[in-house]
């Protein structure tokens, strides 16, 4: 089953927010092969969401009660077809602990394309509501924008692998 994974630094915030919305995309589109999930860099096991992002994910529509925080799992990275950060430290973090995931660890904000910080996702954990509405809006834009680009390269690496 391929594999998406989203990560930040608590897994409280940003990736769980972007693993619900891809997971809703997915859903949406009948494609519930496809696995999401999230983890953090610094992740506490087992942690809610924070609640603003609880909070602010109802106004949109998306329930995040059952999340609950994970750290990095290195057997899941290794095995994820996808792995995207909020940052460029979180990236190359991943990189430099993990150097084997080197071609499937991704800005969200810049792929596919040259990774900058103009593609970093905010951290909001101590900001004001606004701030949370911020981050939500900026990765749901660029969800809609990778959802597919996902699913044509795992649809190509498929192909691929079957000639």
């Amino acid at each position: 089953m391929p594999h998406i994974i989203f990560v930040c630094i608590g897994n409280i915030c940003r990736s769980p927010t972007a693993e619900v919305l891809l997971r809703t995309h997915f859903t949406n589109i009948n494609r519930s092969d496809i696995k999401v999930t999230s983890m953090g860099t610094r992740g506490l096991p087992s942690w809610p969401a924070a609640e603003k992002t609880i909070q602010i994910g109802k106004e949109y529509g998306i329930d995040l009660t059952a999340h609950r925080s994970r750290p990095l799992i290195p057997e899941e990275l290794h095995e994820a077809d996808f792995i995207f950060t909020m940052d460029l430290e979180q990236r190359d973090f991943l990189k430099g602990l993990f150097p084997k995931l080197d071609g499937r660890t991704f800005l969200i904000g810049s792929w596919p394309g040259k990774e900058n910080n103009s593609g970093e996702v905010a951290d909001p954990y101590h900001g004001t509501d606004e701030d949370f509405r911020i981050v939500y809006k900026v990765i749901d834009r660029h969800i809609k924008k990778i959802a597919p680009l996902i699913i044509s390269e795992l649809e190509n690496k498929r192909i691929n692998s079957s000639t």
